[in-house]
């Protein structure tokens, strides 16, 4: 395959972006789609770099059955496809695309695991190959190595630290290190995105960046900047990976009325794609809408979903406002609670939303929802003690081990198994879903979830968007001041 040269004119610093995924493993768009976004917000060098993963694991073969990764059999089709954008993104955006992958070698151990990215890479190299034969096959074709986010990130995705921890046996083969990717970076991009859609809608769109805030809450410290610049009487809280229709505003906005404080919405888990976001969509369309539903309708208890929550600026404003939620963990909690204790009621509207969780590790599916168990145990108290009844396998699991794994107890075990995967498929089909083979991970989603269920009475401390914090009574957060030696210990 000849290689076209391009000859780039430096007169400053560079845009650029080198570690880049694509539908052809883990990426949520085409290639053409993605050298369009970078090209239009103004890059001038990317470098494609889709996983290739090894199989010399459970989580590797997983990935291989969910075709996350690139093949040998569909590699010449990759590079042909980045030559190709390579030669549009050149001619339409005077942008340099480079062909690459990212060696991944995933373990349930962060201090096994490790990242490559190999960048202007020329031929397929095996992710199952040892590490020095792949920096040797690497730098046969001239290739730049780098080692992937060898520390701990901001993010709750899976570390990645053995090339870090074994830097003096590998540094001869390594190139660069990377220091920052994802949410590290992505600000920058997101900007320039926002940037393009202010452009085409001038009137309806206005980007605001303040971090002024004190607030310990860092989603509160967001929405507090965006409500200082909101122009209408009402307000809506929505998070970023929420997906809508069209008429989303307008049937939500049809249940506000004067005795509505606020009108909020059920989520659906949508777009899986890892098994860590297979369990987590699991979990919302089974039990955190069930718990919502029987919440609102059996109980009459206020139920707040912060996905989506609509409500008049005079109300919130006569609830405390933003110095009402700044310093607490579940902000929506304490809002449905306020408007309640005011003589608001907290609709369900019965327009769903889809919560998009796509790539998810295992690992940010336990922090999700041990920071969850958290804040129920700190806003329930004893009535925390009830939950397990809602998790019948979990409890069923205990008949063998307490019988001694008796016939008639692991039968037992077992019908509860089928009876809960029922209910389950019975659920998917009320909120029209499509049945799948991720409803097969139903029974150890509830066995985590249980395990799960005792994190709190260990510990109270949260790792929550990059800030430490520990949760006191009605989730009070108090701000962990020396971050350093709790970095060290990972997540909570």
């Amino acid at each position: 395959m000849q290689k076209q040269k391009y000859t780039l004119s430096v007169t400053n610093m560079l845009l650029c972006d080198f570690h880049i995924h694509t539908k052809y493993s883990d990426g949520s768009f085409e290639l053409r789609k993605v050298v369009d976004l970078f090209g239009q917000s103004g890059f001038d060098v990317i470098a494609i770099t889709d996983h290739l993963v090894s199989k010399d694991s459970i989580i590797g073969k997983l990935t291989w059955k969910l075709h996350y990764t690139l093949t040998e059999k569909n590699f010449s089709e990759y590079l042909e496809d980045i030559q190709y954008e390579a030669q549009r993104a050149w001619n339409k955006y005077g942008m340099l695309v480079l062909p690459g992958v990212e060696i991944t070698k995933n373990y349930f151990s962060s201090n096994k695991s490790a990242h490559i990215l190999i960048i202007d890479i020329k031929e397929f190299i095996s992710a199952c190959l040892g590490y020095e034969s792949i920096f040797f096959e690497a730098k046969k074709q001239n290739a730049l190595i780098v080692a992937c986010h060898p520390g701990y990130m901001r993010t709750e995705a899976r570390g990645t630290f053995y090339l870090w921890n074994n830097r003096e046996k590998y540094k001869k083969y390594i190139d660069a290190w990377e220091i920052a990717s994802g949410d590290d970076v992505f600000n920058l991009v997101a900007y320039k995105v926002a940037k393009i859609i202010k452009d085409k809608y001038p009137q309806k769109v206005k980007i605001v960046v303040d971090d002024s805030s004190k607030a310990l809450n860092p989603k509160v410290r967001k929405l507090i900047a965006g409500y200082k610049e909101s122009q209408y009487s009402c307000f809506l809280i929505s998070d970023s990976n929420v997906y809508v229709e069209p008429d989303y505003l307008k049937k939500t906005a049809a249940a506000l009325s004067d005795n509505v404080g606020v009108v909020t919405n059920l989520i659906v888990g949508a777009r899986e794609k890892t098994l860590g976001a297979m369990l987590e969509n699991l979990q919302i369309n089974t039990f955190i809408m069930l718990g919502s539903c029987f919440l609102d309708v059996i109980l009459k208890i206020p139920c707040a979903i912060g996905k989506s929550m609509l409500m008049k600026k005079k109300d919130f404003e006569e609830i405390g406002g933003f110095d009402a939620i700044s310093d607490v963990l579940a902000e929506d909690y304490k809002i449905g609670k306020l408007m309640y204790e005011k003589g608001k009621k907290v609709v369900l509207s019965n327009y769903i939303i889809q919560n998009v969780n796509e790539y998810w590790s295992i690992k940010r599916f336990f922090n999700r929802h041990t920071r969850w168990a958290k804040m129920r145990w700190k806003i329930g108290g004893p009535k925390y003690f009830i939950e397990p009844i809602t998790n019948p396998v979990f409890i069923a699991l205990f008949l063998p081990i307490l019988s001694n794994f008796t016939h008639l107890s692991v039968m037992a075990f077992f019908v509860a198994l089928l009876i809960k995967i029922s209910m389950d498929m019975r659920v998917y089909r009320m909120l029209n879903q499509k049945l799948n083979i991720t409803l097969i991970l139903a029974p150890i989603k509830d066995l985590l979830i249980g395990i799960i269920w005792f994190v709190p009475f260990v510990t109270s401390k949260v790792n929550w968007r990059g800030n430490l914090y520990v949760i006191s009574k009605n989730t009070k957060l108090i701000e962990i001041k020396n971050k350093e030696s709790v970095l060290k210990q990972g997540s909570f």
